[in-house]
């Protein structure tokens, strides 16, 4: 397969845009048709051609990396509103989880180039800087994550079902996340976690907006079907996990954020 996609005149023509792109960075036809999956014409090709030569360890690549994608790393950055000091910490991180690795392969090996290598890296970098951030808060249990489920104080009844039905919303919750496709899970993530808006979803898959928001919203509403059906098994009960659901209301959103920061989600 290499060699086939090598030897294509559509192939030769994005390498050597990719030579253009990037002058001084050596990658050959046969490494980089050797990473390719799927169809070429839908790839970012220059930017996997970087990407390659970075996987190499290639000092040039490297430094053209860094060149090129240091404003990226640091407007991510700069979403997470981390005092000076943290955020240089954090981008310290970011180079050596793409570049260098930290006990694992470099992370920019995974790019496949899909989607536009600058989005990738958004996205590589928001998520290691969560990571950071919550890598000293200790284990979060049920009650936790269910936390900021909606006040019922002033209906007893309304919070007596919440208080008894808690940990099986938890618990419900888990199994319909899993039982999700993988790139609906990830959707769900990057966006109720790592705070990506459609837009940047758009950039990050080469999509529309219109077809991120469609993607996301089948994502949410395949999930919350799921909850519903999950919960009902749970519970045995129409009546309760209709009024649980009920109560859950507009905050469901707020739920699923403070689900999915679970260890095991």
């Amino acid at each position: 397969m290499p060699d086939s996609i090598a030897n294509t005149a559509r192939f030769q023509a994005s390498l050597a845009a990719a030579r253009e792109a990037w002058p001084g960075i050596a990658v050959d036809a046969a490494e980089l048709a050797s990473v390719i999956e799927g169809d070429p014409a839908s790839l970012h090709i220059a930017d996997l051609y970087l990407a390659v030569a970075c996987a190499r360890g290639d000092a040039a690549a490297i430094a053209m990396f860094e060149t090129t994608f240091r404003a990226e790393i640091d407007a991510a950055l700069g979403r997470l509103r981390l005092p000076p000091d943290q955020r240089d910490e954090i981008r310290q991180l970011v180079r050596i989880r793409l570049l260098v690795g930290d006990g694992a392969p470099a992370k920019i090996r995974e790019y496949s180039g899909r989607g536009k290598l600058a989005s990738w890296v958004r996205i590589v970098t928001i998520r290691t800087g969560l990571n950071a951030l919550r890598g000293n808060k200790r284990h979060v249990s049920d009650d936790d994550i269910l936390a900021k489920l909606p006040d019922a104080s002033r209906d007893p009844d309304a919070q007596r079902l919440l208080d008894t039905t808690r940990t099986e919303l938890a618990a419900a919750f888990r199994t319909a996340f899993g039982s999700l496709a993988p790139r609906e899970r990830t959707l769900l993530r990057q966006h109720f976690l790592d705070g990506l808006t459609f837009k940047d979803l758009a950039s990050a898959y080469d999509v529309h907006r219109v077809t991120a928001s469609a993607w996301l919203k089948g994502a949410r509403d395949r999930l919350f079907a799921a909850l519903q059906v999950e919960l009902g098994r749970r519970l045995g009960d129409d009546a309760q996990v209709s009024a649980v659901i009920a109560l859950l209301g507009s905050r469901l959103d707020l739920s699923a954020r403070s689900l999915l920061r679970t260890p095991t989600i």
